[in-house]
């Protein structure tokens, strides 16, 4: 890569191209398999929320703002540690990050544990790192199956269950 480019570009597409799309939570369900490594612009910029000429022309380092929770997004989507966190932030705005919330594990919302306990089918709800902080025993299979995989598995959806 040219060291003539603008340090955000060299930084951006570094990790884009660094990130297996393997990893990204939902992307070969959306986007089919890939076999070679990387993000491409457009599949970075969909999954932040933008065009691909708005994220190309962040990547070029031609946009005059963006905004804090844009920012998270692209820190989410590219799996950035607090190092590449930081200096993504200090070449964006010239400070460093705030501080990320890390909430208490120990303080689950009650109402919110209600509901995923009272759900028949399986339901869980995760942390920012995919911890999973809540889950309930579903009910009985809805076609009377004895060996139905539904009641050991959380992430299934009961529709998928029998076969």
């Amino acid at each position: 890569m040219s060291s003539n480019l603008p340090p955000i570009t060299r930084m951006l597409k570094t990790w884009r191209e660094q990130r297996d799309p393997r990893a990204v939570p939902g992307f070969t369900a959306r986007y089919g398999s890939r076999k070679r490594k990387g993000l491409t612009q457009r599949d970075t910029a969909d999954l932040i929320g933008v065009t691909e000429g708005w994220y190309g022309r962040l990547e070029r380092g031609q946009l005059d703002s963006i905004s804090d929770a844009l920012l998270e997004r692209i820190v989410r989507v590219l799996d950035l540690d607090e190092a590449q966190r930081t200096h993504l932030w200090l070449e964006v705005y010239g400070v460093a990050p705030p501080a990320r919330p890390h909430p208490d594990p120990s303080t689950i919302d009650p109402i919110v544990t209600a509901i995923v306990h009272a759900l028949p089918w399986p339901a869980y709800t995760f942390d920012h790192r995919w911890d999973i902080r809540v889950f309930n025993e579903p009910g009985p299979c809805p076609r009377g199956v004895d060996t139905c995989s539904c009641r050991y598995a959380v992430s299934v959806r009961v529709a998928d269950c029998c076969s």
